[in-house]
């Protein structure tokens, strides 16, 4: 009896293995134009030393009226002007002094900004209200073939189809949805809502499991344009059951991509119908990924997309695979295949090369523009670990990177309901103000902060820090690193 309830057990906890193993690697956060969060541009209007900013919500695109603007020479010192919105969310600044120049603005429910280093004549922000309680979206992930062979699983995942915003906020505690559905697998289990399996019967060593759990949910923001994207893929029940002796990050080799889909357009808060939609788009070899070394010791995940528009708003993931981990150092360079459609489909290919390491607090990624059969990423953009600590440190030194931009930014947590983080002040740095520093006393004493994260943005070689359009901008990043670190406590007066 105590022989067969520990056969049981194995039974389910490989199984539970493999539906987190495979909801681990698929991004969820939404499709839609976003921006970088500013933009800089020449202002003939204004006199020298005069500077004129707009003030824009990031979401709807509508004026902000009464925010608060400021404006000065450094961001560890008072500033030397505060103005407030008009009503069509513009304000004109006079900073007394040289160039370059500091700009914050705020509004209660919204994340304040900040830019060091501002040396156009005009700017316009665009300030982001803090998250609210997402919605349910559910329906069926439709085109899997019969089930035929009880050694193999057959299952889905559906998810937020990603932007290149997604791609640089990675988080891997974020990658499955929050919500569990319960299925049957000797006896009541829970896997996370956006996982679809269709009904099979599939045999864990001298039994076997039926399974049916055809319909997916997810959590969606209510107000956002938003399309899904949805993969097959099946992986061996032997390989699954390695699992049992514990988990490591190379098991998604084991899972074999075959069919990916995406739906219609539609915003979740006007979606009173289920979404089904097909993943019936079938999948083959293409690229062959020559890698480098990251500059630090970490595991390396490689994503194939088809970016439906050209413009990395809305890409389609179509495999994934870990051709290095941690463990592996004799190797000067690897090389990964993946699949993605053979067919026309979509503007562009690319593919995402990522050095994850500290349990994905530390990140630095390549991004491979119109990726053909050989693709070559280049090397890694270094970054330092910043770890842990029990309170938010006094001070936070910060620099831009050559041609490009690095940003700061400050996490409270989240109401209950929210999956995305909510920041509480983002800070962009650019290479004309030299290294900056970063008083996190502006935060306001007792201020909660769960993290706060250092960002390294890359762009081409054309790269203008006096001519930012912050709709745009990234769609000419070529590389990113960051590093989060967790904090405990609040902001010390």
């Amino acid at each position: 009896m105590e022989s067969g309830k520990r056969l049981q057990d194995h039974k389910t906890s490989v199984f539970w293995f493999f539906c987190i193993a495979l909801a681990h690697f698929f991004v969820t956060a939404p499709v839609r134009a976003e921006t970088l969060g500013f933009s800089l541009y020449s202002e003939a209007s204004v006199s020298r030393g005069e500077l004129k900013v707009q003030v824009l919500d990031a979401v709807n695109g509508l004026a902000i009226s009464e925010a608060l603007v400021s404006g000065g020479t450094s961001l560890d010192s008072e500033p030397l002007i505060e103005v407030k919105t008009s009503a069509d969310g513009s304000a004109l600044l006079r900073i007394p002094g040289d160039l370059p120049r500091t700009l914050t603005v705020a509004k209660s429910g919204y994340t304040t900004t900040s830019i060091a280093g501002v040396k156009s004549a005009g700017a316009t922000v665009f300030l982001r209200r803090f998250p609210t309680a997402e919605k349910l979206t559910q329906g069926l992930l439709e085109g899997f073939p019969p089930a035929t062979d009880d050694s193999q699983f057959l299952a889905g995942i559906v998810f937020k189809s990603l932007n290149i915003f997604d791609l640089v906020n990675f988080s891997v505690q974020s990658l499955m949805s929050p919500e569990k559905d319960e299925i049957d697998v000797f006896g009541p289990r829970k896997v996370p809502s956006n996982l679809a399996l269709p009904e099979q019967t599939v045999r864990f060593l001298f039994a076997t499991v039926n399974l049916n759990k055809p319909i997916y949910r997810i959590p969606l923001n209510p107000g956002l344009p938003t399309r899904l994207a949805g993969a097959q893929a099946n992986i061996k029940v032997s390989d699954v059951m390695g699992l049992a002796t514990g988990f490591k990050i190379d098991f998604v080799n084991k899972i074999h991509f075959t069919k990916v889909g995406i739906s219609e357009t539609f915003i979740p808060a006007q979606m009173d119908r289920g979404l089904n939609f097909s993943a019936g788009l079938e999948l083959g070899l293409y690229h062959k990924v020559f890698l480098t070394r990251p500059p630090f010791k970490a595991d390396v995940l490689t994503t194939a997309f088809i970016d439906m528009n050209g413009n990395r708003e809305t890409l389609m993931p179509t495999d994934i695979k870990i051709p290095i981990t941690a463990q592996m150092q004799d190797a000067a360079t690897d090389e990964v295949s993946l699949t993605t459609t053979l067919r026309p489909y979509g503007k562009t290919k690319a593919v995402l090369t990522l050095a994850l390491a500290d349990q994905g607090r530390r990140i630095s990624g390549i991004y491979s523009d119109n990726a053909s059969v050989a693709v070559r990423p280049g090397p890694f953009l270094a970054i330092d670990a910043i770890g842990s600590a029990k309170q938010v440190p006094p001070v936070i030194e910060m620099i831009a990177p050559e041609s490009g931009i690095s940003t700061l930014t400050f996490n409270s947590p989240s109401p209950e309901g929210v999956l995305s983080s909510t920041p509480l002040w983002k800070i962009f740095v650019l290479p004309a103000a030299g290294a900056v520093k970063v008083v996190t006393q502006n935060l306001g004493a007792g201020a909660q902060v769960k993290s706060y994260a250092l960002l390294k943005l890359q762009f081409g070689k054309d790269f203008n820090e006096t001519l930012i359009d912050g709709t745009t901008a990234m769609k000419s990043l070529t590389r990113f690193a960051s590093s989060v670190a967790k904090v405990e406590g609040r902001v010390q007066p």
